[in-house]
């Protein structure tokens, strides 16, 4: 988990799926760009959840509000990628 959240940490500003999938999905064996990436199969999506419960957990923040959310600032506002 916590090199899943390194990459990631390292890495939030690559744009574009075809490279953002190698984050989601980690070494996927479907996918051999990803061989020797380092990053944990399909890491990017425990990272996503647990990036969110650090947002949602916020004081005065609502599910119903997080769904309405820019991901950029569900990102800055979570805390989970600061060091």
């Amino acid at each position: 988990m916590e090199t899943a959240r390194r990459i990631i940490s390292k890495s939030l500003d690559v744009r574009g799926f075809m490279e953002v999938r190698k984050y989601i999905f980690g070494e996927h064996p479907m996918m051999p760009e990803t061989q020797d990436f380092g990053m944990p199969f399909c890491g990017g999506y425990a990272v996503g959840y647990h990036a969110v419960q650090a947002y949602l957990r916020k004081p005065g923040i609502s599910i119903e509000k997080a769904t309405i959310t820019d991901g950029d600032e569900i990102i800055k506002a979570s805390g989970y990628f600061e060091n």
